[in-house]
């Protein structure tokens, strides 16, 4: 949930699907995604909202969604200040990445962008039910490994994860404390 004059960060952003019901409200937004041609795209259809939506192509590396990519996700620095953001949006970012030294990194930035108190939504594969996997088209890390990830955070929400039944995307909303 974000309240007014709030700045909203969307990890991956792909479409912009997730800026869609921002376009009505009173906040700041920025979208990053690896996919040049969907920033692009989002560029031209946000138009109207640019003066408070933006959009980053980040070059980095996925062999999935960009092989071609020149900046390895290891050593990705998100271009913007410390506390820089009141919510953040991971939605299949965690899901896609590969290692969990691409993933550990990731955290470490969405922690050092986002301010004290501010909440993070975010998706994962898990094992089990998963089988671990590393790679790009669907990662999967151990859900004792993405807990000990969060040391930065207070779980605030979970849906499909810390459970014995079985559910294909683990849902999670953060507050970073």
């Amino acid at each position: 949930v974000w309240k007014e004059g709030d700045r909203i960060f969307d990890m991956a952003c792909g479409n912009g699907r997730l800026a869609i019901p921002l376009t009505e409200a009173a906040v700041e937004y920025d979208g990053m995604d690896c996919i040049k041609g969907s920033i692009d795209w989002c560029r031209s259809a946000f138009e109207p909202w640019a003066d408070r939506m933006r959009w980053h192509h980040a070059d980095v590396w996925n062999g999935f969604y960009n092989p071609t990519g020149t900046i390895l996700p290891v050593e990705h620095v998100l271009p913007f200040e410390d506390s820089a953001f009141d919510s953040i949006f991971c939605s299949s970012i965690f899901t896609h990445i590969g290692t969990m030294q691409s993933c550990q990194h990731y955290i470490d930035e969405v922690s050092r962008v986002l301010k004290p108190e501010g909440k993070v939504w975010i998706t994962w594969f898990r094992s089990p039910p998963n089988e671990v996997n590393a790679g790009c088209e669907r990662t999967v890390f151990n859900e004792s490994d993405i807990i000990n990830l969060l040391r930065d955070f207070r779980i605030e929400y979970t849906n499909c994860g810390l459970t014995d039944s079985w559910h294909d995307q683990w849902e999670m909303v953060l507050t970073k404390v």
